[in-house]
């Protein structure tokens, strides 16, 4: 049996965590197990429990903004007493990246480098391009979500594109859960507006809110539905109350049952200022919504011909138009288009155990 260990920041309902996860239960694990060491402690509301019931362990490695040493002998200690010959890191720059040094001088031959995101800002934006020509050097393997990230990360070093898959056995459009659970939510005719993400800047929340402000002012009708947890949430909740408009927002926190609020949506809502590729973005595509985005966010994650890219300099107004526009529209074939695109995570599992199996 190969065991992988994948490094990442959490094992919370987040984005990159569950692209693994779902590739996780889709594996062959009599072949390849997966275990993971993260940053972050896990919680109740996580994957944590779901891994270890799957046969695998789970490690908390102390941050490099707490002691970049102590980060650096941690990795390097699990990778060693566990004989990992695989090691996985998963990231958004080439500071996490370099973590596969505390890997190699673990004794891990195989060394994947996975990118995830485009862009970052600030210090951390030149310390990526600073550190980035070390981690190309470190990385044995080179994968990316998709053509932009794999530019940000690996510039024109050759890589392998890895696509975010989702399951689409649990995303096909189904009117009867839509209509189970707006009663349950006591929805009736209203257009919900959804979002599926973590409350940091990144996600851009604080945007969503004041155009949902200005949809509620000259269209109505409308609740904006926020589903994640993250820093920024407490402050987003002040916003909402300030504006007057808590009676129409919904704070969902991390769910375990992402797809079926899905269902209950009629327009998908991401305004980030920047993005990989997103799986909550393409798990909306399989149920058939209709999404605008930024335009900030890769043209290559319009998957089924649904989504709308905007400039984040457009006025409210015309954000607010194009929302009314999509929440009109509805892709029956959502799912066989995103299956007819190579997203399934089945096909994508069968994929990474081939490449397993040879590196």
């Amino acid at each position: 049996m190969i065991r992988v260990l994948h490094i990442m920041g959490s094992l919370e309902r987040a984005g990159i965590e569950s692209f693994v996860m779902n590739l996780y239960r889709n594996i062959d694990r009599n072949k390849i197990q997966f275990d993971f060491a993260i940053y972050n402690e896990p919680t109740a509301n996580g994957y944590a429990d779901e891994v270890k019931k799957l046969g695998g362990k789970v490690f908390v490695v102390p941050t490099k903004e707490k002691s970049i040493i102590k980060c650096f002998s941690t990795i390097r200690g699990i990778v060693k007493d566990n004989a990992y010959s695989v090691v996985w890191r998963h990231t958004s720059s080439c500071i996490g990246g370099m973590d596969l040094y505390a890997a190699y001088f673990g004794g891990a031959k195989t060394r994947v480098l996975h990118s995830h995101s485009s862009r970052r800002f600030g210090l951390e934006k030149y310390l990526h391009y600073l550190l980035r020509p070390l981690c190309r050097i470190v990385s044995t393997k080179k994968l990316a979500c998709g053509k932009v990230a794999g530019r940000w990360m690996f510039g024109t070093t050759k890589y392998e594109i890895i696509p975010n898959g989702v399951d689409t056995g649990k995303l096909e459009f189904n009117a009867s859960i839509r209509e189970k659970y707006r009663t349950e939510f006591d929805i009736k005719d209203e257009i919900i507006i959804g979002n599926v993400g973590r409350f940091e800047k990144v996600k851009n929340h604080t945007f969503m809110i004041d155009v949902f402000k200005e949809y509620s002012n000259k269209i109505g009708n409308a609740i904006l539905m926020l589903v994640g947890d993250g820093s920024l949430e407490e402050e987003c909740r002040e916003k909402v109350k300030t504006l007057g408009i808590a009676d129409k927002v919904l704070f969902l926190g991390n769910r375990s049952d992402v797809s079926n609020l899905l269902q209950m949506m009629d327009v998908f809502f991401m305004p980030s200022r920047y993005e990989g590729f997103p799986v909550s973005l393409l798990e909306a595509q399989a149920t058939g919504l209709s999404c605008v985005v930024s335009s900030e966010v890769s043209r290559e994650t319009n998957v089924t011909g649904n989504v709308s890219y905007m400039k984040l300099s457009e006025p409210h107004l015309l954000w607010c138009k194009a929302l009314r526009e999509a929440a009109q529209k509805r892709d029956k074939d959502g799912c066989k288009k995103v299956r007819d695109e190579g997203y399934d995570i089945s096909d994508i599992a069968s994929r990474i155990e081939r490449m397993l199996e040879i590196i």
